[in-house]
């Protein structure tokens, strides 16, 4: 039996032991914007933003107001609300050559669009992309972000030409 000291055998087995601790608080850090994001938009389970993405769709086709006014963010850098008696009836949205206006019922057509199975992407914070198509041949790119309120749109974009 030996007295005092570490074995050859018990020093190396720290040192591989400390040389994973700091590799993996090393990775960790180089990753943490994405892990953060994939937490935060619990990236597990992007199905429930696809079912919000089918109620804001459904709400737009019908002209519900307070029906889309409770999954956009107002005052993002990239949406403007448009109100007519109180009512919101239009969004500012971004669009080649400014930004333009689309009445609710301009940004969903209709309520039956193809919706896409959603896309993280992880970088500034991180966002949820779904693509909707519609029959008219028109898409809406939604991009999602969880904020303590639940899923808000922060950012829309209407392309392709309707029927």
């Amino acid at each position: 039996m030996r007295r005092g000291g570490m074995s050859g055998r018990d020093i190396a087995i720290v040192a591989v032991v400390l040389i994973l601790g700091i590799g993996g608080v090393a990775c960790f850090g180089f990753f943490q914007e994405e892990t953060g994001a994939y937490f935060r938009l619990e990236g597990w389970n992007l199905s429930a933003v696809k079912g919000v993405t089918k109620q804001f769709v459904e709400a737009a086709a019908k002209n519900d107001s307070a029906g889309v006014e409770k999954f956009v963010q107002d005052g993002t850098q990239d949406l403007e609300f448009i109100r007519e008696g109180g009512k919101l009836t239009a969004i500012k949205i971004p669009a080649y050559g400014g930004p333009v206006a689309k009445s609710l019922t301009q940004l969903a057509p209709s309520a039956e669009g193809q919706i896409s199975d959603p896309k993280m992407i992880t970088l500034n914070g991180g966002q949820v992309t779904v693509k909707v198509k519609y029959p008219s041949g028109e898409t809406l790119d939604l991009s999602w972000d969880k904020k303590p309120a639940g899923w808000k749109v922060v950012s829309i974009t209407l392309t392709g030409t309707g029927g």
